[in-house]
């Protein structure tokens, strides 16, 4: 008897399932029941394949379309997989979590996840848009609040940071050029509070070198 997943992609996109595709079985119920499942290239080794099969269409296409539509289409509430997109997922500040570890701070998204808003000590903090901007004023002002935004990369887990400051009650104050990437972030980084709200809007001259609120 072909299970549920087999036959639900065989009817709707008329395909005939790959072979092996069985052995995906077990993990779709695992997710279907809210379990946590290792990262995709972990689950992919523990069935026997490679470990880019559920990851890059170009290692097994079958595979890899079966895989992506069941838990698109047939999988039910959010898949509970541990992620391993720690570069480009981190989130850096200084002075605005408490922590004996030196400034600036780094947090990979587990840690986000699990961190107590109680450590979040800060009662004001500026969002800076520039690299370049965040680390000089950390080092010219290494007593100041300062959050990096790192320009137009709004990955979840900095939307996730974010919102877990503002409702510990910090007062946030963005910092960017007045162009129009810079408005745009603005207006992003608005978007995503839940009180829709940054108290200041400043920006930096890229000739003159100071600020302006």
């Amino acid at each position: 008897m072909m299970d549920r997943y087999l036959e639900a992609y065989q009817t709707v996109t008329g395909k005939t399932p790959p072979v092996a595709a069985a052995k995906l079985t077990p993990l779709f119920d695992q997710m279907q029941a809210g379990q946590v499942v290792p990262p995709r290239g972990q689950q992919a080794v523990e069935l026997g394949f490679t470990a880019h099969t559920f990851n890059d269409r170009r290692e097994n296409p079958a595979m890899y379309d079966y895989y992506q539509w069941v838990t698109t289409h047939v999988i039910t509430g959010p898949i509970n997989e541990l992620t391993a997109k720690l570069i480009g997922m981190a989130f850096t500040s200084t002075n605005v979590i408490e922590s004996n570890l030196p400034q600036p701070l780094t947090l990979n998204p587990w840690q986000i996840t699990q961190l107590e808003t109680a450590l979040i000590t800060a009662k004001q903090a500026v969002i800076v848009e520039n690299n370049g901007i965040f680390i000089w004023l950390a080092h010219r002002h290494p007593e100041w609040p300062l959050i990096n935004q790192s320009g137009n990369d709004f990955n979840e887990s900095s939307v996730q940071m974010i919102q877990k400051i503002e409702q510990a009650g910090v007062v946030l104050t963005y910092l960017g050029d007045l162009d129009s990437t810079g408005i745009r972030i603005a207006a992003q980084l608005f978007s995503v509070l839940k009180k829709h709200q940054l108290i200041n809007l400043w920006y930096y001259k890229r000739h003159s070198g100071s600020f302006n609120g």
